[in-house]
């Protein structure tokens, strides 16, 4: 019996020092781990922080350009029907968003959103502007009923989106 114990004494402080060794060994290689977590997410970010700065630029760019009042002023030309009208502003829309269509790779899933739902509603706003103007119309009587909607709405879908982007760009750049 007196054998036993003598075992127990110098095997139970072996194992004491075992387990503490054991655990600051573990402690020390998920810190390092952290750390080598940190480094490379530091420098993803380094990499990936100009494109979405630029991604979100392009967006709101996007947005701007989309707004149904510097639409109808930039594509505005004379002798243009109605229907004319109508079918390049939708055309430009569509040739702009698709231009941006990337950038959804850099912004939230939420502002990619808000930029689909401001695209749909200004095509949304054009289509029920020009049934509302008639197919007999000039491209000049099309753009005063365009204008005339926007500026009945409480908030124009772009100038929600962009409010949205804005934030969001906020949150993540400072």
């Amino acid at each position: 019996m007196e054998w036993i114990k003598d075992v127990l004494i110098i095997l139970l402080p072996g194992l004491v020092v075992l387990g503490t060794v054991y655990f600051l060994m573990k402690q020390f290689f998920d810190n390092q781990m952290d750390l080598k977590r940190l480094e490379l997410r530091k420098e993803s970010m380094k990499a990936i922080s100009p494109q979405q700065m630029q991604a979100y630029e392009r967006v709101i760019l996007l947005l701007e350009r989309l707004h149904p009042e510097h639409l109808v002023m930039r594509s505005q030309k004379q002798g243009m029907s109605a229907i004319q009208f109508q079918s390049m502003l939708l055309k430009s829309i569509r040739q702009e968003f698709d231009h941006n269509l990337a950038q959804q790779l850099y912004v939230s899933a939420e502002a990619w959103s808000l930029v689909k739902r401001s695209k749909e509603e200004t095509v949304r706003l054009i289509n029920l502007a020009a049934t509302k103007s008639g197919q007999d119309s000039s491209a000049l009587d099309l753009s005063q009923e365009i204008l005339a909607m926007a500026s009945k709405l409480e908030a124009l879908p772009t100038e929600i989106a962009l409010n949205g982007v804005k934030k969001e760009f906020r949150a993540k750049f400072g």
